[in-house]
């Protein structure tokens, strides 16, 4: 089985959220023995010998359309997301494919290729891009980003309601987003969360520590928003305590808004190559993000490091997860104080808790199992 994936950005390495869930699902791809070419809309990366190899292992054909800037689609009507990927509509190739899968719709230019006739077409939502954008209009200072991010989720909202109609299924990552569909959509739509290995999910950690985690990207102001809100209102309540927070993530160069976070009992870590130490000491793992659309991964990634987590309802949305049996929330400073205060002191709460996260995801977000489903459907049947 010949399968196209069109990816928004270069899958590999897999060092942050999006490119995590793409590259995982490659993978999987392999295993179920489909050849996979991909089509990637930034310049050609440059990769070391050994990750070369590795992509180059699991993908066949690779083929680069690069993004441009024009300022004309801002008087149409149309994201930028998608107006900058246009050459994607004059992708050529000689295959035949029986799958295209659309990492999102910024992709959806490929569409207008006439070289992709034919193939059924699996529309990857990593989450609202409306909502998501939304939602950085609320949190950006900059009065520049405020413009283009309202724009986006304006257009946006038109934008993808016309890729779903053209899609033969929709695959959903966030089981929330899934049930807020339009009831047509819904008719063709399907939870297909991050794909998980189960086979390496990690012990529960047994840590002795008081040392709380927060791992994720920061530099998008949804993350840093969260992020100021924890330390300014929930860090200053931990007193007297062995408590230590680490911070650990990617800065893209810019560390400003993390050193002015500098407080007592805090470590940051500036683009760890390794986050192997880090998850192994850690008790506890926070993500008290307080705006934002879809599933984040980093939930998943704690999961299966057998870590209890503390989250704000929109960190943890779109899994299935229950507060108090795979997680405590803390949607306010102090409910959130006191939600790691009862880990911290609690090992069995925190081996519990971890434990039947593990387990939902064994019951509840089995990838393959699902992804082998929908490519074993016959082809008259992928269309609903």
């Amino acid at each position: 089985m010949k399968i196209l994936v069109v990816s928004p950005d270069h899958p590999y390495p897999p060092n942050h959220g999006g490119r995590v869930d793409i590259w995982n699902r490659i993978l999987l791809l392999s295993e179920l023995n489909c050849i996979v070419d991909i089509v990637i809309t930034t310049p050609k990366t440059t990769l070391t010998t050994d990750e070369e190899s590795e992509f180059r292992r699991q993908v066949r054909n690779v083929t680069f359309c690069e993004r441009k800037k024009k300022l004309l689609p801002f008087l149409l009507g149309i994201p930028y997301q998608v107006s900058s990927r246009a050459s994607l509509k004059k992708f050529e190739s000689p295959e035949t494919y029986d799958y295209i899968i659309l990492e999102s719709e910024a992709t959806s230019e490929i569409l207008k290729s006439p070289t992709i006739k034919g193939a059924k077409k699996l529309l990857r939502v990593h989450n609202n891009e409306s909502t998501y954008y939304k939602s950085l209009f609320k949190t950006t200072n900059s009065k520049i980003k405020k413009l283009y991010y309202l724009y986006e989720s304006v257009t946006y909202r038109r934008h993808s309601e016309r890729t779903k109609l053209l899609a033969d299924k929709i695959l959903h990552i966030s089981n929330d987003e899934l049930l807020a569909e339009t009831i047509t959509n819904r008719n063709k739509s399907i939870f297909l969360p991050p794909y998980i290995n189960f086979h390496e999910l990690k012990e529960i950690k047994k840590s002795t520590s008081h040392k709380v985690v927060y791992v994720g990207n920061l530099f998008t102001a949804n993350n840093l928003n969260g992020l100021q809100w924890f330390v300014d209102f929930v860090h200053p309540m931990f007193k007297n305590s062995d408590y230590e927070l680490i911070i650990a993530g990617n800065t893209r160069g810019n560390p400003t808004p993390i050193t002015n976070m500098n407080q007592p009992n805090i470590t940051f870590i500036d683009s760890p190559k390794d986050l192997r130490d880090i998850y192994e000491e850690a008790s506890v793992f926070i993500i008290p993000l307080l705006e934002g659309a879809g599933v984040k991964l980093r939930a998943i990634n704690a999961i299966s490091e057998g870590i209890a987590i503390v989250a704000t309802s929109t960190g943890i949305e779109g899994l299935g997860l229950e507060n108090q049996t795979h997680y405590l929330l803390g949607d306010t400073p102090e409910a959130f104080y006191k939600s790691i205060t009862d880990l911290l002191n609690s090992e069995d709460k925190r081996t519990k808790l971890a434990k039947n996260a593990q387990q939902h995801m064994i019951n509840n977000l089995d990838s393959r199992k699902i992804l082998s489903i929908i490519l074993q459907q016959p082809k008259h049947e992928c269309s609903c």
